[in-house]
């Protein structure tokens, strides 16, 4: 037997070749062949996902969810302090200390005179420049709103002293209540929220007055 030439042992190894490479291209996977049994557990991650994929996926947003209750307020803020006084009325027209605010000192007077009953807030200190507003309601009329703005006083004193709020009700069950707020100034200056309320009946020992003021120094 002849032996074969160069030619054609080049000529078959090119043929084998090209036979191996029909032969892996037969085994090739077809079109649509893989499924979930196929697809090993965590083998698809969104990043192997196209983007039109991962828009099909995606819910509509749902609906807004309600409003929670609103919560009880707060206590004061850091530097604030509440100042508050229950004193029976007298006949005396001395001023009592409350406490300070600030460069401030606020007192209380509890009077009862002629079967009226007086509550009164003031302040004592350096001379100060003061706006304040005041909303009343009382037992015996329509509610009552005073606002004062930009008001200059000298250094006050008891004998002169500067009214943070007060509050007056006749004898015979009456009741007047005074909600303020004042702003004192000077060289430091001071917030002032008061609550203030006289009471009468027609028993003198039920008489009294309440103070309750929350102090906040600004400066």
């Amino acid at each position: 037997m002849r032996r074969p030439s160069p030619a054609m042992v080049v000529a078959l190894i090119a043929l084998t070749v090209a036979l191996g490479g029909g032969a892996y291209a037969a085994i090739k996977l077809p079109k649509n062949s893989v499924g979930k049994k196929q697809l090993k557990k965590g083998a698809v991650t969104p990043p192997k996902l196209a983007e039109k994929t991962k828009d099909q996926l995606k819910g509509e947003p749902g609906p807004p969810g309600t409003k929670g209750a609103t919560g009880a307020p707060g206590p004061p803020g850091p530097g604030a302090k509440l100042l508050a006084a229950e004193p029976v009325a007298s006949a005396s027209q001395e001023y009592v200390p409350l406490g300070q605010a600030g460069p401030f000192t606020l007192h209380t007077r509890c009077r009862i005179n002629g079967g009226v009953v007086d509550a009164a807030l003031v302040a004592t200190g350096p001379a100060l420049t003061a706006d304040s507003t005041f909303i009343a309601t009382s037992s015996t009329g329509p509610p009552v709103s005073l606002i004062d703005s930009g008001e200059e006083s000298a250094a006050p004193t008891l004998a002169n002293p500067k009214v943070v709020g007060d509050a007056a009700a006749a004898s015979g069950g009456n009741v007047k209540r005074v909600w303020t707020s004042a702003l004192l100034q000077s060289a430091s200056s001071v917030a002032i929220q008061a609550w203030i309320k006289a009471q009468t009946s027609a028993g003198a020992s039920t008489d009294s007055c309440r103070f309750s003021a929350i102090v906040t120094p600004l400066e």
